[in-house]
C-alpha cells in the first residue's frame, strides 16, 4: 500500500547479493492490503485482502527456485565483541 493505491509488487531479497530486486510474475494478483501470506516449503501463499472496493475471497501460490540461507554468525559477531 503507497498511501493511496494498492499495489501488487513483489520483490525478494537475494543473500548471495544482499539486495532486493522486483519478481516479475505471469499472472499477479490484483493490488491489495489486508491480506493473508505465509511461506511454506518453497512457495508464497496469499489468501484475500480489499483492493479499496471489495473484499477478495481469492488464493495465490508463488513457487521460488530452492535457495540455501547461509547459517546465522550472531553468535560469533556478539563473543567478537564482548573479547575486544
Amino acid at each position: 500500500y503507497s498511501g493511496q493505491e494498492r499495489l501488487n509488487d513483489l520483490y525478494e531479497f537475494r543473500f548471495d547479493h544482499n539486495t532486493w530486486s522486483m519478481v516479475s510474475a505471469e499472472a499477479p494478483p490484483s493490488g491489495r492490503s489486508s491480506l493473508v501470506a505465509e511461506v511454506y516449503g518453497n512457495s508464497l501463499f496469499v489468501f484475500g485482502g480489499y483492493n479499496g472496493t471489495i473484499v477478495l475471497n481469492d488464493f495465490y501460490e508463488f513457487r521460488f527456485e530452492p535457495v540455501t540461507i547461509p547459517p546465522s554468525s550472531l553468535v560469533d559477531d556478539m563473543m567478537k565483541l564482548m573479547n575486544n
